[in-house]
């Protein structure tokens, strides 16, 4: 399921400002990946600007990874940012639900640090 939100924030603002909120919240940017610049230089007329952010909260790996190494196939967390026809959009994806109870609970920490790093940058 999609959680995407909008911004009031510039793109470039949420840039600046996204790293030491990441920080804040106890994760770590692994990755950003400028998928915007790269589409456009392949010059097809993509003009909107997209970074999509690989993201690790390391407890939570750990957590995930000790029981179950095929558990890695859900890191990197993936936070999306990117305009819409000037309207700067924050989002992720919410991981469905697992049957391993401390999966889920991983997960699902995640996803609620997900969601208030997508809010503090609203």
């Amino acid at each position: 399921m999609y959680h995407v939100v909008e911004s009031s924030k510039s793109f470039q603002e949420i840039l600046f400002e996204l790293e030491p909120a990441v920080q804040r919240l106890g994760l770590t940017v692994l990755a950003v990946h400028d998928v915007g610049a790269a589409l456009a230089r392949r010059d097809n007329g993509f003009d909107e600007d997209y970074a999509i952010y690989d993201i690790v909260g390391w407890r939570q790996a750990e957590e995930m990874l000790r029981d179950d190494l095929r558990a890695g196939l859900f890191l990197p967390w993936r936070l999306a940012v990117y305009t819409e026809n000037g309207v700067t959009r924050l989002g992720f994806l919410r991981q469905p639900p697992v049957a391993d109870p401390s999966l889920q609970r991983a997960l699902d920490e995640g996803a609620a640090r997900l969601l208030q790093l997508v809010d503090e940058m609203r």
